[in-house]
């Protein structure tokens, strides 16, 4: 079921307040593992929780801001808050994986002993437990919701267990076969990854603030829903964008030339209450034009 933008808003600000709790718990224990056992791959670790804070914080104050109501000076709202802050996001990772590639090459140059592994493997295994608990709750919040400030702050947890495995086996495995060069190396490879998440996370930021298009499959049911009115001959120039909670809707509605203004305004008024059951936080346009005339079309313009 569809949920409301107040019920949407509820959701994703508990979502995100979640999330920064469980990142500043997991600094605080990755923190001490790396004081104890001197890894530098536990510090990526830290570093990428530490990114984790930032960005839940930042999130959380987005989300308060995207579901603010229009005014005077934003009549389309602030949804555009929510893809501003995972472009910031997507910084912050790319970030902490440059810092991770140029620290963990000095320690492949330099290696330095690493201590008390067992400690260090076992807080990991703990904050790993954590997080995946985390990321079930946040999984059902974006499937829920769509909020891309969630999905951004999914995105980063599930660098975390990836992070937290390859912690694991490093401490393993550089204690178990002495190869002091492996904290280096697996810091490094966990660097590309973070770099790889945040072109991933920036690529869809960029997608929303620049107005790319709903998926064909919503534009196709926008489009049945209009088409299935039977006073409706044809609709053209369908526009459709993203901005946070907020989808805005725009076509030119093509009905019978002899129909009166108030019997068109009532089929508007139909067709825009069918789109709103769907989508319910749609801000819907439409333009009605009598069936046949000539006029050019955006459709036509883009086919060119």
């Amino acid at each position: 079921m569809s949920l409301t933008h107040l019920e949407r808003s509820h959701l994703t600000q508990r979502a995100a307040g979640i999330s920064l709790f469980v990142a500043l718990l997991i600094i605080a224990m990755q923190l001490y593992a790396y004081f104890m056992t001197n890894a530098m791959v536990v510090l990526a670790s830290v570093l990428e929780s530490v990114m984790d804070a930032i960005a839940s914080a930042t999130a959380l104050f987005a989300l308060h801001t995207a579901h603010r109501p229009a005014d005077d000076n934003h009549r389309y709202g602030h949804g555009k808050a929510e893809p501003l802050v995972a472009m910031a996001q997507a910084a912050f990772l790319a970030g902490s994986g440059i810092y991770f590639i140029i620290q963990s090459a000095s320690r492949i140059i330099h290696p330095e002993p690493i201590q008390q592994t067992d400690l260090g493997i076992n807080i990991m295994l703990i904050s790993s437990g954590i997080i995946i608990a985390l990321l079930f709750y946040q999984h059902r919040i974006v499937l829920r919701t769509q909020s891309l400030s969630i999905k951004a702050d999914f995105l980063h947890y599930l660098n975390d267990i990836i992070v937290n495995g390859m912690v694991i086996l490093s401490l393993w495995l550089g204690s178990s076969r002495d190869w002091p060069w492996l904290d280096g190396t697996a810091s490094i490879i966990i660097a590309v990854y973070i770099l790889f998440s945040a072109y991933r996370l920036g690529k869809t930021a960029v997608g929303e603030l620049m107005d790319i298009e709903l998926g064909t499959a919503d534009r196709q049911h926008i489009l049945g829903i209009m088409q299935a009115h039977k006073a409706v001959e044809g609709v053209h120039d369908l526009r459709t964008r993203r901005s946070g909670p907020d989808i805005f809707i725009e076509a030119h509605v093509e009905m019978a030339p002899h129909m009166s203004l108030q019997a068109v305004h009532h089929v508007t008024d139909m067709i825009e209450n069918a789109l709103r059951m769907e989508f319910p936080t749609a801000h819907i346009t439409l333009h009605q034009e009598p069936a046949g005339i000539q006029d050019e079309k955006l459709d036509e313009q883009i086919k060119r």
